[in-house]
């Protein structure tokens, strides 16, 4: 009887037991959150259906949770993540800036452990790989870039009887050339021979920051970070020569010449020449004016004392306090491996950061070529840590020059010394 019992009780438990899983699904997933600040469809098409479902399938019981930054709100929604202890275990940011501003302060990884031995990396062009590092250390891997040589239009030098083939290379070759170019309806400008935007980072990005450093500055700051370089003769210089476009030789019109699409005005017909982003500008000339894309011309940034132009860019970079950081770093290999970097790149209308495009068709079309060369005299931020502090600074003093606010040397004056109050109070 005892025995029959027994045998019972053993039954009975074995249907408990086996109606308990040993392991939920979640104690044995790796969940990796990553921050990205995609704001185009065909960028968050590509990660979510085909980077990182690729990624989660060759690598069992890791789960990839996105969560989307705020291209605007970026640094607030990081410091406030890392503040509650919620901030994701890899992120994307700028280049330059974003490394030296969280590397400052301890939040994002130290990755020379993982790059000194990884062969990868010497895929990267060497401009683009020096904007992850801060200090000697790597602490980013970059993902895109935004580099922007001088875009022109080659129906519009005919009409003006240019020769299409060859665009300015010099700041006076430019100032001839854009006055022949911009065209007048009596007074009114109702094509610039130059596109000189006015307002926001515009004004910066793609306006006097190329010549300050074409004429010999830095950037933003000197070398060593402690005080700023668009105080210089040379930068004033640069800034000058801008401004003049705009104000004494009437090359484009404050506020610039309406467009009808949304897009850069090269493209969309309202000014003859312009430095703008690259895959933006080819993806756009493609998408709004595709009878006209053979009249899109590009040639490398101007020279003065030498060739240079704005690089911009995304990296990713890994959160110091991630559980996982042999599975984050996996993740960031993986996705810097030259076939999914170009795609990404490509499908972000940026430029990939590496060297070896391999047989993608998409780099046989000349433009991306130059675009692509244009990256060796690339100049991105300056790598400090008190970027986010002082940019909004510059933008201000940039919209006080241009719109006449104040006067052009008064207020380099001013913000140079508010900025390098800040600098030197580090």
């Amino acid at each position: 009887m005892k025995k029959k019992l027994f045998i019972v009780g053993l039954l009975i438990c074995s249907v408990v037991l086996s109606s308990i899983p040993l392991f939920t699904a979640n104690a044995e997933e790796t969940k990796l959150t990553i921050g990205i600040w995609a704001t185009n469809p065909e960028t968050r098409e590509y990660l979510q259906k085909e980077l990182f479902p690729n990624f989660e399938k060759q690598n069992p019981g890791v789960k990839i949770e996105i969560q989307w930054l705020d291209v605007n709100k970026i640094n607030e929604q990081l410091l406030a993540g890392f503040a509650a202890g919620t901030a994701p275990d890899l992120f994307q940011g700028g280049i330059s800036s974003f490394p030296a501003l969280y590397g400052s302060q301890g939040k994002i990884m130290n990755l020379d452990k993982f790059t000194n031995s990884w062969k990868d990396k010497r895929n990267f062009f060497d401009s683009a790989w020096r904007t992850g590092i801060y200090k000697g250390h790597v602490y980013g891997i970059p993902l895109s870039f935004d580099v922007r040589p001088l875009w022109y239009r080659k129906d519009f030098f005919k009409e003006a009887g240019l020769n299409p083939n060859s665009p300015p290379q010099t700041w006076d070759q430019l100032l001839r050339m854009a006055t022949k170019l911009t065209k007048k309806e009596g007074n009114k400008v109702v094509r610039s021979g130059f596109w000189v935007p006015t307002t926001s980072f515009d004004s910066i990005q793609s306006g006097w920051f190329h010549f300050i450093v074409q004429n010999g500055a830095p950037g933003l700051l000197n070398e060593d970070l402690k005080s700023v370089a668009f105080d210089s003769p040379e930068a004033i210089e640069g800034i000058k020569f801008y401004y003049d476009l705009l104000w004494k030789y009437n090359v484009d019109v404050l506020g610039g010449v309406p467009t009808a699409i949304p897009t850069v005005p090269v493209v969309a017909g309202t000014s003859a020449m312009a430095y703008a982003g690259s895959g933006q500008t080819i993806l756009d000339m493609k998408k709004y004016m595709s009878s006209k894309y053979e009249d899109l011309g590009v040639t490398l940034p101007l020279k003065k004392k030498k060739r240079a132009a704005f690089l911009g860019g995304t990296i990713l970079m890994m959160n110091s306090q991630t559980k996982y950081p042999d599975v984050a770093w996996k993740l960031m290999a993986y996705w810097a491996k030259p076939e999914n970097i170009i795609k990404y790149a490509l499908a972000d209308n940026q430029l990939p950061p590496v060297k070896n495009v391999g047989n993608n068709p998409t780099f046989n079309d000349p433009r991306y070529k130059v675009a692509l060369d244009t990256v060796r005299y690339g100049v991105p931020w300056p790598p400090s840590a008190h970027h986010g502090e002082y940019r909004m600074k510059i933008v201000a003093m940039s919209e006080a020059i241009m719109q006449n606010i104040k006067p052009l040397e008064q207020a380099i004056k001013e913000t140079a010394s508010e900025i390098n109050a800040i600098l030197d109070g580090n």
